[in-house]
């Protein structure tokens, strides 16, 4: 169905603004963590992977059951606004916790709102324009990229002059404003027509996630959520603990590596469109671990800027590109195979950031480099696979 108008300003628009809401308060997490480790709440490396490790893993349950609400209410917009005033007000409660494990918790709560909102808002773009898939995954994935620059970038200017919950309780409140100005979204966006889960629908998906090339995938999506998870639990760390930087340095840095993954994206994802998943996987996730494994190397600040910024640029704009070949092989229920894919993703993932901290407690370095080998990982493995040569969606066969 062809898009008019009014849809594009909501679904180009309005929908990655409401992803950048809702990513808001974790995208700032990664660097007020440590702050908070030096703000009354004891948070060591490890503690601090379990902190993010733990959300990770615990978004992943939702991951599923919101796929499946995806494709099945009409009401789509109803459900994304009200997951926006969920991680807002989760995120205020996270703000007032008195010691780790209710921060924990809090976090937990905030981001299982978040990751009620993905599968819903990409799906209903993936819907919306089935031949650019990747493209519509990437354009969406600019609204979350932009609040991982904007939040940490707020986090350190604030971190200078008050403390670490009332920088918090300052991001909570942004998902809260975004929600009253996304208030037609309720109405607006949501199917034509309604289809509601049905038990042969399940079927067809379980025979096609069985097919060796389907598995492949899902373990090349896991793998790549470690790498990721991996580096921006560790890097800032890495640049305040290892490089010297400064909370604000720290954050412009980090803000660099998402800049150049945010610019990046929609034009990696529209390329793959075009040339096919695979070389355009294989390419990024080599040079990405490259780029990793020489932060570490760089002896001069500029130069390991610049690492930094093409390991954004390669590591970050890929997520849109294996998201689409997943559903190149499905070709249905979009929803729902974006939300198993998370759900997978996401679990996987969370032991990136568990491992990364067990190895930071030693060097932060080989914390890096463990995320390199990831990406390269990734890389080897979506090159063995037998992915269409073209970015067209495949058709669903039972």
């Amino acid at each position: 169905m062809a898009l008019t108008s009014r849809d594009r300003r909501y679904y180009f628009i309005a929908l990655p603004a409401g992803h950048g809401a809702v990513d808001w308060i974790g995208a700032g997490m990664f660097l007020l963590a440590p702050a908070i480790a030096f703000g009354g709440v004891e948070l060591s490396p490890v503690r601090i992977g379990l902190l993010f490790g733990t959300r990770a893993l615990f978004s992943s349950i939702f991951y599923i059951p919101a796929g499946i609400v995806g494709d099945s209410v009409r009401r789509q917009g109803l459900v994304m606004l009200a997951t926006i005033w969920w991680v807002g007000l989760a995120g205020i409660g996270a703000a007032f916790a008195p010691n780790y494990w209710v921060l924990v918790v809090a976090f937990i709560v905030s981001s299982a709102g978040s990751s009620f909102w993905h599968p819903l808002a990409m799906g209903a773009m993936v819907q919306r324009m089935p031949g650019r898939r990747a493209m519509a995954v990437a354009v969406h994935g600019v609204g979350g990229s932009a609040s991982e620059v904007l939040a940490p970038l707020l986090v350190g200017i604030l971190l200078a002059v008050i403390g670490w919950r009332q920088v918090l309780f300052i991001n909570a409140l942004f998902p809260l404003v975004a929600a009253i100005l996304l208030l037609r979204v309720a109405a607006v966006v949501g199917p034509e027509t309604k289809h509601r889960a049905s038990r042969s629908d399940f079927k067809a998906l379980a025979r096609i996630g069985r097919r060796p090339v389907a598995l492949g995938l899902l373990l090349a999506m896991g793998l790549y959520n470690m790498s990721n998870i991996a580096l921006m639990t560790m890097a800032p760390i890495y640049l305040k603990d290892v490089r010297g930087f400064s909370p604000q340095a720290a954050g412009a840095t980090l803000a660099a590596l998402l800049v150049a993954g945010t610019v990046g994206s929609p034009l990696v994802g529209a390329l793959s469109d075009r040339l096919g998943r695979k070389s355009v996987t294989v390419v990024g996730m080599i040079a990405g671990g490259a780029a990793l494994w020489a932060m570490t190397l760089m002896p001069e600040t500029i130069s390991l800027v610049a690492a930094m910024i093409v390991a954004g640029f390669c590591l970050i704009s890929i997520r849109a590109v294996l998201t689409a070949a997943a559903l190149d092989i499905v070709g249905q229920r979009e929803a729902t195979v974006i939300g198993f894919l998370f759900a997978i993703g996401e679990g996987i993932g969370a032991l990136g950031s568990l491992i990364a901290g067990i190895i930071g407690n030693a060097s932060l370095e080989w914390a890096l480099i463990f995320a390199a080998l990831l990406a390269f990982s990734v890389g080897g493995l979506v090159g063995a696979l037998p992915l269409r040569a073209s970015g067209q969606p495949a058709r669903a066969t039972a």
